[in-house]
């Protein structure tokens, strides 16, 4: 019976694919490992796992039972077992743990992510979310923040959108700019400016219609112009 298994699924999948019937996303709970479909290779999905399977019969969400080579819209990744992985409708990797330390693009430069840790991807394979191996001078579009080696996160076009500072820094808010504490997040807008961070110092700060004073060590958020909240 334990042979069967794997083979009944795979006809279960099969005959769910040919089905005219199959509009939706389908989740399932396998009982022995079981080699499935991405749409572009095979993967092992893990023994008692939930595995969810789109119209066509491939899988968008599974644990993989050993470590596998799973392809990006850009380049093929290899992601740890036990890994909780997410794919797009075309079978491409959006979501996976590093099993190696890895160089990959962002859309804009390529950067070392650490091994163990999430990546995330947009549908172009474009990193939007990862661990930086080492600490990192990366450009918010506005601006160049070195960031600790510490999660990052990035804009559609790769601009930084949000990371851990490396080091007190000045950054801009688009209207000035202020000294913003070391080991905290900063995060930025659209257009590169600072959006959020932790002052180092106390500052009296422009809101929309008055001044506030902010203490030390508080953090500030900003609207897109420039102004305190």
């Amino acid at each position: 019976m334990r042979l069967l298994r794997p083979l009944l699924f795979t006809l279960l999948i099969l005959a769910l694919n040919a089905s005219p019937l199959l509009a939706a996303d389908k989740t399932y709970r396998i009982a022995e490992d079981t080699s499935l479909p991405t749409g572009k290779s095979y993967v092992t999905c893990k023994a008692g796992s939930i595995v969810t399977l789109n119209a066509k019969g491939h899988i968008i969400k599974a644990t993989l039972a050993k470590d596998e080579f799973v392809h990006t819209a850009r380049i093929s990744l290899r992601f740890k077992a036990g890994t909780e992985i997410s794919l797009d409708d075309s079978g491409n990797a959006r979501r996976g743990i590093l099993f190696n330390n890895e160089t990959i693009y962002n859309g804009r430069n390529y950067y070392r992510f650490r091994a163990g840790t999430v990546v995330v991807f947009d549908e172009k394979g474009n990193l939007t979310e990862g661990t930086l191996l080492a600490n990192q001078i990366i450009d918010t579009g506005a601006m160049r923040c070195h960031f600790l080696a510490a999660p990052v996160y990035f804009h559609a076009d790769g601009f930084a959108a949000a990371g851990t500072l490396a080091e007190d820094q000045e950054l801009s808010n688009g209207r000035v700019s202020f000294t913003y504490m070391g080991g905290s997040q900063a995060t930025f807008n659209n257009r590169g400016y600072l959006q959020s961070g932790v002052l180092l110092y106390t500052q009296n700060i422009a809101t929309k219609y008055s001044t506030k004073s902010f203490p030390a060590g508080s953090r500030v958020s900003y609207t897109g112009d420039g102004y305190a909240l």
